[in-house]
């Protein structure tokens, strides 16, 4: 009589069983630390764990199915192990993929109440149907404050003062006794939000929000170099030129907010958009009295460095004019720095830089010189240090 083999089924359902109970018990763990400080430790390593008998199953699965026996076996035995790993590997698919298929779920019927559509009308609806929806989702919901918030966000993304206006009047506020820190946070949004095509929707719900805090006695003071931000001058600030921005940037200003930064800890876009080759944006922030010498913590990089690696001549020359001062240290030395950016393909570029330079009369002493004569420097960048002299 032919030997039945019972590993192929035992030892594989061993393995599934541990598997799914130890990834359902990570799953239930959550996955951050109890500090908050990053992944949760325990977690990883019964992750690990999972892994590690996954391999195991499938190797199992493997030699079971394909390896030569040298015993005999019943007829149809592999034909059975088949079917039974194909089912195995089939509950252990499902057992995995089943918490993710409920909260596929879960989202999708969210997504389909009042509550959440709310705030989606926003983006192009009429305040008619902002009103409607608002109002059908207050009926549904448990929690009004979740859908307060997701309507005053939305709100300030498309500039819509009018959606602003109705939230008030349903006891939704954006500038409560107190709360001069939210109040801010909300005018910070739409600067964030804020294109290029929309200066003038910018300006406008900026001042209601001013109006707004103006009543309880608000002020950005508090938090004024916040409004120097970088990224601003890429989203609200972008066409300092346009009438609407300029009246932003000034009533900004008159609320107590630094907008052109570089001094102390402030961030400097000055330094930043002198590298990216915005002359307008330049010129606007030396206007507005922003430091040419400002370094980046850290980086060590200046205005003049930044608009020199981009070969910007123009810029170059402003910063100069305002009172920029080269660099001559032995690793960061402006005037190396422009005769290295002569190769490339923008020469030309390079060429009028060190005109520009040159027109300054800056110069280079004989121990400058003497660090700049190594392998690293061609003939050409050589003789445009010396000429320096």
């Amino acid at each position: 009589m032919k030997k039945f083999l019972r590993w192929p089924y035992i030892l594989p359902t061993v393995l599934a069983v541990a598997m799914l109970c130890i990834y359902l018990l990570a799953l239930s763990g959550g996955n951050a630390a109890h500090d908050g400080s990053g992944p949760d430790p325990v977690g990883l390593i019964l992750m690990l764990v999972v892994w590690i008998l996954g391999i195991g199953l499938a190797l199992t699965t493997l030699y079971a199915m394909f390896a030569r026996r040298r015993t005999g076996a019943v007829k149809g035995h592999r034909a059975r192990v088949i079917g039974f790993h194909a089912a195995l590997w089939l509950v252990v698919a499902i057992g995995i993929y089943t918490p993710e298929i409920r909260e596929s779920f879960s989202r999708r019927a969210v997504h389909q109440t009042a509550a959440w559509r709310a705030p989606e009308t926003v983006a192009h609806g009429t305040l008619k149907q902002v009103e409607r929806a608002y109002l059908q989702a207050r009926q549904e919901t448990d929690d009004p404050s979740v859908l307060n918030s997701a309507m005053t966000s939305a709100a300030l993304s498309y500039f819509r003062v009018d959606v602003l206006k109705f939230l008030k009047d349903q006891g939704v506020s954006l500038a409560q006794p107190g709360q001069e820190n939210a109040w801010i946070d909300s005018i910070v949004r739409v600067l964030r939000a804020s294109r290029d095509d929309k200066p003038q929707a910018t300006l406008e719900t900026v001042q209601w929000l001013m109006d707004e805090g103006g009543k309880q006695g608000f002020s950005l003071k508090a938090r004024a170099t916040d409004f120097s931000a970088i990224t601003f001058y890429f989203t609200a600030y972008e066409d300092v030129n346009n009438p609407a921005t300029r009246q932003l940037l000034d009533l900004l200003v008159a609320h107590g907010a630094d907008t052109v930064g570089c001094k102390g800890k402030a961030p400097c876009p000055l330094i930043y958009v002198a590298g990216k080759g915005l002359v307008t944006t330049v010129r606007y922030l030396l206007s507005q009295g922003a430091d040419p010498n400002s370094v980046t913590t850290g980086a060590d990089e200046t205005a003049l460095a930044s608009a020199i690696r981009d070969r910007n001549s123009e810029i170059v020359k402003l910063l100069l004019d305002a009172g920029a001062r080269p660099r001559f240290r032995v690793h960061d030395n402006d005037i190396a720095l422009a005769c290295e950016t002569q190769s490339g393909s923008d020469i030309e570029a390079s060429k009028r830089v060190i005109q520009v330079l040159r027109a300054g009369n800056l110069h280079m002493t004989a121990d400058d010189l003497a660090r700049y004569q190594g392998p690293i420097y061609s003939e050409d960048q050589r003789a445009c240090i010396r000429s320096f002299m």
